[in-house]
């Protein structure tokens, strides 16, 4: 492990999560592909959409009020009765019935009519209560539930006041884990994505780890099992159901165009902002076969570390790669992949288990980060990983695992070198850390390291 990352580690594979650019950024005709076709794409406007400016939003939020305000002034079914019934015409047993049977026909459908719009008018007020306004009375465009707000009222304004709903493959402002852990997110971006500690721990994680190690094919049937029910239990917290999320899973396997796809990526989560639209759309690559001695990972674990994605990303926000954008999703797979193979083999949670993963240079422990995170995730009562790692417990184990890595590593070069070792433990950890902070810079040279926000 400490080789590795001495004389030049880290040579990076992405085979998860992969986030690509907007396809307005591709030079692609979206219109004739089954891209679109697959979203219920539609133009909304000639220019590509881009963060709204303070003014911008709030001429949005102004005409979205109004649409609101007419939405709530719609007369009800029992004061504008449709299509009124003379009785006086009735000639016969037959005719009554037959009046009779319209009449309840249209009371009937002017009142679904009239549940619907009070259902669209509650949705839409929710979203104009959940924008969070400044002292100066301006939106705050920095905090995730208002981008999604003015989401909602952007496209309601292009669609002519006409209200959409959730569909399913569109992952926009109707899709309720949207952004929900962006605020968390966008602060531990702000505050340790450029912190040596949080990097190495993040590449340690997803790019030399490989949790889509941990469990062996012999597992495969009975993981499956257990992977989509801890994936139902996540996605019912926040109102999707298990019939829908297999409809979300059945949508994101069935693409033709996995061309799309990098060879080795497992899943993807893209962004599609051409033409005035801004929504996500999912691709997972199925499992082709089941090889004996080999790793597996349910379909339904990639899925997890997508959707915790969609929890962690900014609504609105253009795609960049953030250095830290894999380190929540990461760990949310790891605990359920650590949930499955205790489950599988009934093993203790507080019982050790060395797992296999892809480098034989790991400077981590992988059921020890799952438990530890599963400890915190309860007692903080929590599943969102941009927060807990927000933790100063986090931070201390986090800093402490660098620390040790960084001791061990310079120990092992200077004992390669035959060089004695007669450094203080501080000493070992400052020029390991220094040795590893080269290739750190080197690794995350093409991410964003900074504030989500520009300044």
């Amino acid at each position: 492990m400490i080789k590795k990352i001495i004389i030049g580690i880290m040579s990076v594979t992405l085979w998860l999560g992969v986030y690509f650019p907007s396809l307005a950024q591709q030079n692609t005709n979206i219109k004739y592909t089954e891209f679109a076709r697959r979203t219920n794409y539609k133009p909304i406007s000639k220019g590509n959409f881009r963060f709204p400016s303070t003014q911008e939003a709030l001429e949005v939020f102004a005409q979205g009020r109004e649409l609101l305000s007419s939405m709530g002034n719609t007369q009800s079914p029992q004061n504008s009765p449709s299509n009124p019934v003379s009785f006086d015409t009735i000639q016969n047993f037959s005719d009554s019935l037959n009046v009779k049977h319209k009449h309840y026909q249209n009371l009937i459908q002017s009142s679904l009519i009239q549940a619907q719009a009070d259902r669209d008018f509650e949705h839409y007020q929710n979203f104009y209560e959940q924008i969070v306004w400044k002292t100066d009375g301006t939106p705050d465009l920095a905090k995730a539930a208002t981008l999604k707000s003015y989401l909602a009222f952007y496209n309601l304004i292009h669609n002519n006041g006409k209200p959409s709903r959730l569909q399913i493959g569109r992952i926009d402002e109707h899709f309720p884990l949207l952004g929900i852990n962006a605020d968390a997110f966008a602060l531990l971006q702000q505050k340790f994505g450029n912190n040596d500690a949080y990097l190495w721990f993040t590449y340690e994680l997803y790019y030399i780890a490989g949790v889509d190690h941990i469990i062996p094919s012999e597992d495969a049937q009975k993981a499956d099992e257990i992977a989509k029910q801890i994936l139902y239990s996540s996605l019912q917290k926040y109102g999707i159901t298990p019939q829908e999320t297999d409809k979300w899973l059945e949508f994101s396997t069935t693409w033709q165009s996995l061309a799309y796809f990098p060879d080795a990526a497992r899943g993807a989560t893209i962004t599609v902002a051409y033409e005035g639209n801004w929504y996500y759309t999912m691709f997972l690559r199925p499992n082709s076969q089941i090889l004996e001695g080999r790793p597996y990972n349910p379909i339904a674990l990639i899925a997890l570390h997508e959707f915790q994605h969609v929890k962690d990303y900014f609504p609105g926000i253009m795609y960049m790669k953030f250095s830290l954008n894999e380190l929540p999703t990461t760990l949310a797979e790891l605990v359920a992949a650590d949930d499955v193979y205790r489950q599988i083999h009934n093993i203790p949670y507080n019982q050790p288990i060395a797992y296999k993963h892809k480098s034989d240079f790991l400077g981590i422990n992988l059921a020890e980060i799952a438990g530890f995170f599963r400890n915190l995730s309860q007692k903080y009562n929590t599943d969102n990983y941009a927060e807990l790692l927000l933790k100063p417990e986090a931070t201390k184990y986090i800093v402490d695992n660098y620390n040790n890595f960084a001791e061990n590593a310079i120990t092992w070069k200077l004992e390669k070198n035959g060089q004695k070792v007669t450094l203080s433990k501080e000493e070992k950890q400052t020029l390991g850390r220094k040795s590893i902070h080269s290739s750190l810079e080197k690794i995350f040279k093409d991410t964003n390291r900074g504030s989500i926000f520009q300044h």
